[in-house]
Order: C-alpha cells, then structure tokens, then sequence
C-alpha cells in the first residue's frame, strides 16, 4: 500500500524501504492541520458565497413574480423555445434592418398567437417593445 502510493507520488517503486518512515512522520502533521486551513478556508468564502445565493435568490423571485403577473408571456416564451428547440420554428434574420448584429429574438405582437413571432435582433426588438408600450398609453 505504502509503496503504491509513493510510486503514485512519483518517487518510484524502488524506493518504498525509505518512504514509511516519512509518510508516517507526515501523515499525521497533514490531519492535524488539514482541519483548520478547511475551517479557515470556508470562512473566508462564506460572506461571498451569501452574496451570491442571496443574488440568486432575488433573480428567481423577480423571475417568478413576472410569469405569475404575466403568465401568458410566459405561455408563448417557452412554446416559441420548444418550437426552435425541436426545429418547428427556425430563426431568421432581423425583419427591420440588414446590418444588425447581436442575438436574434422573436417579438410577439400578440401572445394569444404564440408562434406568431417577428424575428428582430436586440436593438430592433427593444425599440419595438417601446413602441408597443407607448401605444397601450396612449389609447
């Protein structure tokens, strides 16, 4: 066992006579202090990995706050997804202009019509949200 883990280590299976005495001299130096730079370690991460669930915690509740106040935006999101996904619906270039860049997203005019998308890219598809909110204002 001891020379396997010494050959393991690189040292070569011819010398295990000298290895015993300083695997068993170390062992126990390595448990003694193994336990607090763990301890120490998972404190030192503990605060920012609070921040970081905490963070997390929050987007999920927005997240889940916004299908529940909207759950038909939901509804044609996720069945325009499935619809790329399986190869039923496939992405186009952007309907407004031809030199856009950027991801590619598909805008509904209407949600009860799910697959009834307009491919726009980024940009184009923030401007026509904006459009769309000022016209449910004004009428």
């Amino acid at each position: 066992m001891v020379v396997r883990s010494a050959f393991v280590r690189g040292l070569g299976a011819g010398v295990g006579a000298n290895v015993v005495p300083w695997v068993e001299q170390n062992r126990a130096c390595a448990h003694e202090s193994a336990p607090e730079t763990a301890r120490e370690f998972k404190r030192a991460l503990q605060p920012a990995d609070r921040a970081r669930r905490a963070a997390s915690d929050r987007q999920i509740a927005t997240a889940n706050a916004a299908i529940q106040r909207h759950p038909e935006r939901h509804r044609a999101r996720v069945a325009v997804k499935n619809a790329v996904h399986r190869g039923r619906l496939v992405k186009g270039p952007c309907t407004v202009g031809v030199d856009c860049l950027g991801r590619i997203e598909g805008h509904h005019v209407d949600y009860t019509k799910p697959l009834e998308v307009q491919w726009l890219c980024k940009r184009h598809h923030i401007a026509a949200d904006r459009a769309l909110r000022v016209q449910a204002v004004a009428s």
